[in-house]
């Protein structure tokens, strides 16, 4: 069975690179900026780069059996396609892209059903698989616990080293940071980042550091409205917003609290055990909302008197809790690879050779 892992956009990369690395893929990546991202930051991967202008469904069809991706959407557009038009089967695995309460329901179970196998971080994603989606059998859920984070460690040197040089040096003093890391306007209108971040900008102490994640869908959704409010962040010596630096991990082990809403980032801080401050949507209630202190609605304008007065705040019992039922660590890459070669030859057996097609140049 041929085999192929792809990174569709940057966004990606961060989620997709440590899964090739632990399959021993080459990650197949389709525009420059993918490819200086996994050439600077994953240098511990193999990639193969693939212009746009040569990439369509035909090559898909002719030159693999089975595809890795992380963007759930386009598993629907290529089902459809790939089904009706070439009348091939075509293995679609899903390789989570975070973790996150932001639709809290799992309203995009729909997407879910075009895939034929799935990796799930723990007993939460498993839990919601099976609730909210029709799932073929327990087989097509396979646990791979946080493996970002194990590979992160793995190479913790290399990805600590590029944040200093790319992010925490920007910063004119050594002090307390925060970790701003607002998700996007979402279906349920989740995030925080274009009701508050103006307010938030604006009253941030000096000596507080404040780094802004940007989700890549604000700046893609609402590229005028981001950039406008983040048009003078640029002047404030402690405050520094992160479009560009894909690896999350070494971003969240070099701050000391965080601030955010729904985004899928707060489950990784989770594993720190360092202070957590939200600002919720009381419409939608998360789990994650318990791991630290939501921040008071009179204070939602200005939370820093907030945050600073509660940075000794200890949630670290919650965190590991919810950190737990989240991620299965058990499970190792021997482990992931060895599952995952299982599905493939018990797949393998259930194909029609006849419908298989020779490679193309």
């Amino acid at each position: 069975m041929r085999c192929a892992i792809f990174a569709f956009t940057y966004v990606d990369i961060d989620h997709i690179a440590p899964m090739a690395y632990i399959l021993d893929l080459p990650l197949i990546i389709c525009d420059k900026k993918s490819k200086f991202i996994c050439q600077t930051c994953y240098p511990q991967i193999k990639i193969e780069y693939v212009d746009q202008s040569f990439f369509s469904f035909e090559n898909l069809w002719k030159n693999y059996d089975l595809i890795i991706h992380s963007f759930k959407p386009w598993a629907t557009r290529m089902r459809l396609f790939v089904d009706t038009t070439y009348r091939k089967q075509i293995q679609l695995v899903y390789c989570p892209h975070g973790n996150s309460d932001k639709v809290y329901t799992y309203t995009h179970a729909d997407s879910i059903t075009h895939h034929d196998h799935q990796f799930v971080y723990g007993n939460q994603m498993r839990e919601y698989m099976t609730k909210y989606s029709n799932c073929k059998t327990d087989f097509t859920l396979q646990v791979t616990g946080n493996y970002r984070r194990k590979f992160y460690k793995k190479y913790k040197q290399h990805f600590d080293e590029l944040a200093k040089n790319t992010l925490f040096s920007k910063f004119k003093k050594k002090q307390t940071t925060l970790l701003y890391a607002p998700t996007w306007k979402d279906p349920n209108a989740n995030t925080s980042f274009l009701k508050q971040f103006k307010g938030i900008i604006q009253a941030c102490p000096k000596n507080l550091n404040l780094l802004i994640k940007i989700h890549p869908n604000l700046e893609q959704n609402y590229p005028a409205e981001t950039h406008y409010l983040l048009q003078n962040s640029d002047r404030f010596p402690n405050i520094i917003a992160n479009f560009d630096f894909t690896p999350t991990l070494p971003v969240i082990d070099g701050c000391d609290a965080y601030l955010g809403d729904y985004s899928s980032v707060g489950y990784e801080f989770l594993a720190t055990h360092k202070p957590m401050f939200f600002l919720t949507n009381d419409d939608f209630p998360s789990p994650i909302h318990h791991c630290g202190l939501v921040i008071p609605k009179e204070d939602e304008a200005n939370p820093f008197p907030f945050i600073q007065k509660n940075l000794n705040s200890d949630y670290s019992k919650e965190q590991q809790a919810l950190y737990d039922h989240a991620f299965d660590d058990s499970v190792s890459f021997d482990t992931i690879q060895k599952e995952f070669l299982g599905y493939i030859k018990e797949t393998w057996k259930q194909q029609d050779l006849s419908t298989q097609h020779q490679p193309i140049t």
